[in-house]
Order: C-alpha cells, then sequence, then structure tokens
C-alpha cells in the first residue's frame, strides 16, 4: 500500500467516524411529539429550536384548537401539548390519563374578543340577537362569550351560534357568511390585519383566560427527564415572549410561513404583550379551573365527577426544569 493510498484510507476513516457520531447523535435524541396549534408559545418554542438546544427531538402534529389537542392527548396520539383552559377541565373530568405541567399564558378575558364586519351597523351585542355567531364549542372564547351574555340579560339561544375552527372564522368573516366571530390572538389580529373585520367589544371580567402545558401520564412516568428537559425550553420560549416581543414575532412570522399563512411580525407583536407568560399555576389559576368544571357542570355539559386537582396538577416537572434551565 502507498503512502498516498494509507492518507486517503486514514482520511476516509477519519469521516466515516465523525459521520457515525453525527448519526448516533442524531438517532440517541430523544423523541418527543407535540401538539401545534399556531399559537405564540408553541411556535416561538419551535422556531426557537428549545427543543435542541436541550438535546431533544421533537415532532410538532398540527392541530387546530385546544378541542383537538386534549382529545389527542386522550388518546395517545401526541405526548404533550397545550389547551386552554375550559377543554381541558372537560378532559379532566373524564380521565386520569394526562395531567399539567405549568401555566403556559394567561389573560383576564381582554384576549377574547368579538369581532364584527368592518361596515356593519352593529355597536352592541344586543344588536346581534338572531345574528350568525361564529366560535368553538367548549373553548376559552365560548365560554367567555356564555358568561358575557348572562351579564347582559341574554342567553345563547338569542343567537345563532355556528361551531367552527378559528381557521373557518377568519374565511366566514372574508367570505360575509357569519355576522360575528369569537377568538382569540393571532386570529383577531389576523382579521383586523386583513380588514375583514372591526373589534366589537372584548370580554374583560368576564373570563380568564388560560393555557396550560398538558403532558400523558404514561409518556411522563417512562420518560421523565425527557419531560423536564420539554418544559425547561418551554419556559425558555415564554421568557422569550415576555421579555422579547420582537424577537418573539418575528419567531412567530416565520413559523406561520412555514405553515402557509403569512403574518407580518408587525401585526403580531401587537397581540404579545396581551397575555401573562408566567409559568407558576397560582391558587387563582386553580380556583377558575374549579369554576369552569361547576360552571359546566351545572350546564349538563360535563357528565364525570370533579378532579381531584392535586392529583391532575403536578409542579414537581416545573421545580426541576427551573433548575436546570441555561
Amino acid at each position: 500500500m502507498t503512502r498516498y493510498q494509507s492518507k486517503i484510507i486514514s482520511v476516509t476513516v477519519f469521516c466515516l467516524a465523525i459521520l457515525s457520531l453525527l448519526v448516533a447523535s442524531v438517532w440517541g435524541a430523544p423523541k418527543i411529539k407535540m401538539a401545534s396549534r399556531l399559537e405564540y408559545w408553541d411556535v416561538v418554542y419551535r422556531e426557537g429550536e428549545f427543543d435542541k438546544k436541550y438535546g431533544l427531538e421533537v415532532k410538532a402534529v398540527p392541530y387546530a384548537t385546544g378541542v383537538e389537542v386534549v382529545t389527542a392527548l386522550q388518546s395517545g396520539a401526541i405526548d404533550v401539548g397545550s389547551s386552554g383552559h375550559v377543554p381541558l377541565t372537560l378532559l379532566l373530568s373524564k380521565t386520569d390519563r394526562v395531567f399539567v405541567l405549568a401555566s403556559g399564558a394567561f389573560n383576564r378575558g381582554s384576549v377574547y374578543r368579538m369581532v364584527v364586519g368592518k361596515d356593519t351597523p352593529y355597536k352592541t351585542i344586543h344588536d346581534l340577537k338572531g345574528k350568525v355567531v361564529a366560535t368553538k364549542f367548549g373553548s376559552g372564547s365560548y365560554n367567555a362569550f356564555l358568561s358575557y351574555i348572562k351579564a347582559k340579560g341574554l342567553k345563547e339561544g338569542d343567537f345563532r351560534m355556528e361551531n367552527v375552527t378559528p381557521a373557518v372564522i377568519i374565511a366566514a368573516m372574508e367570505a360575509g357568511t357569519v355576522d360575528a366571530g369569537i377568538w382569540f390572538e393571532p386570529t383577531i389580529s389576523i382579521i383586523l390585519y386583513k380588514g375583514l373585520g372591526r373589534v366589537l367589544l372584548d370580554f374583560e371580567g368576564h373570563a380568564i383566560f388560560q393555557v396550560y402545558w398538558v403532558v400523558t401520564r404514561a409518556f411522563a412516568e417512562k420518560h421523565p427527564d425527557v419531560v423536564v428537559r420539554f418544559l425547561a425550553g418551554a419556559l425558555d420560549a415564554q421568557d422569550m415572549l415576555a421579555k422579547d416581543p420582537k424577537k418573539s414575532a418575528q419567531l412567530i412570522s416565520r413559523g406561520f410561513k412555514r405553515r402557509g399563512k403569512y403574518m407580518p411580525p408587525e401585526v403580531l407583536e401587537m397581540g404579545i404583550p396581551l397575555l401573562s407568560y408566567a409559568p407558576n399555576i397560582t391558587p387563582d389559576k386553580i380556583d377558575e379551573l374549579k369554576r369552569t368544571f361547576a360552571f359546566f357542570k351545572k350546564k349538563g355539559r360535563i357528565q364525570g365527577e370533579e378532579p381531584v386537582w392535586q392529583n391532575v396538577i403536578n409542579t414537581g416537572y416545573l421545580a426541576k426544569a427551573q433548575a436546570i434551565r441555561k
């Protein structure tokens, strides 16, 4: 063997060794299936690559609403996801296969808004009696609407309600097939940016907007370290949202574009400060979960028993995640 051939073999062996390390690194990264709803917190998490920061590989599984996310969690189709407190409460009344890890976002109602056509004559909620109102049944937006109309002496039957996803709300507003739509960010910002409507009112003081990170019990018990690392990345994403709305908006805009939706960062940035992104699950947040359960139980929309809240909220993972954050 010549010296030249020996050098070629040495270089080849070296390159193969490096390649094998890279492959091992990729294949060795723990994997986790996360629901993705094009919401601020999960888009910033993915676009900011906070999974890779903690040595994970997250597969984003797209869903339209929290209602679909909790169904997927219950079936085991995903390992972790974020859900508003209304569909989450409904889920927790049915099963103990999941539990809450941390708070993702919080607002006292103003983030829920009702939009109407830009040139429509509507001035108050009473003007919409008999009109078509679109939202997602069982969602936090729906709960906020019910609480608001009750305070105004109205009932659900006074409106022609349509059960639709956020994307359909936008399309329906554009087509003029609904009189009003109710949702939160970024759907409302999209409607306003496109000039499809105007805000008639918000639900400040009539509902609490809460989003929680939820994990399947089976996955958490089998992979506790993975869950801790996932949550550490989620906390980093929430911290970015709270401290750097501009950069967060750029990441969200990029994430939207990957999914075929264009939204300028400047528009997204407007909605980010509406929410608090503190992860701690405080007593007032738990009280709201309890009130939500009692409300839907009274309306006959919950058949199960009230969850034992200390069994379905596990803050141990949050404490460990906070300890390992880089």
